[in-house]
């Protein structure tokens, strides 16, 4: 336990607890825009943790923490197996981190997180027929353009940044812990 808390790691956990602040931020203000760094942090947690537990722990506690505070509601399930998908996705990346895959990455983790997401809420809250699958997917339209711009934003921010810090911060290159 004492090799998980290095330099790079406890890094990266802060790095997410400050990003998942930003959600609560975000809805304090009441600005409720939806661009809001949760999947961003998913990717995140998935390419950096060398510690598969730690990749899928971390993004989601910081997310159930602010759940906490946000309170909860009867589709978390699809928002959480999104968000376990976007970590899988990061995970993909380990060692491999360029910007093209983490573009890639994002891209593909906002498609997925919309339609898992809106699958869930035609279930729980439409008509169970085509038309109130079609209902519910062109209202979610606006939501899935600025997710996807606040994705595409927090990942180049999130990566970006890690990756400059690591080349000024020996501890933060690469991996200490298998």
């Amino acid at each position: 336990m004492k090799e998980f808390f290095n330099t790079r790691n406890l890094a990266i956990i802060g790095i997410i607890c400050l990003v998942a602040l930003f959600r609560l931020l975000e809805h304090y203000f009441g600005i409720n825009m939806n661009i809001t760094p949760v999947m961003a942090v998913s990717l995140f947690g998935g390419a950096y943790f060398s510690n598969k537990k730690a990749a899928y722990l971390t993004p989601m506690i910081a997310m159930l923490l602010s759940d906490i505070v946000l309170g909860f509601h009867s589709t978390m399930f699809a928002v959480y197996g999104s968000l376990l998908l976007g970590v899988l996705l990061g995970t993909k990346m380990q060692n491999r981190i360029s910007a093209l895959r983490v573009a890639g990455s994002s891209l593909a983790s906002s498609f997925l997180f919309f339609i898992i997401t809106n699958f869930a809420c035609w279930a729980m809250y439409y008509p169970t027929n085509f038309a109130g699958l079609v209902d519910c997917y062109t209202l979610a339209i606006p939501f899935f353009r600025t997710g996807l711009i606040g994705d595409l934003v927090w990942c180049t921010v999130l990566f970006g940044a890690f990756e400059l810090a690591g080349k000024y911060v020996p501890a933060l290159a690469k991996s200490e812990t298998k």
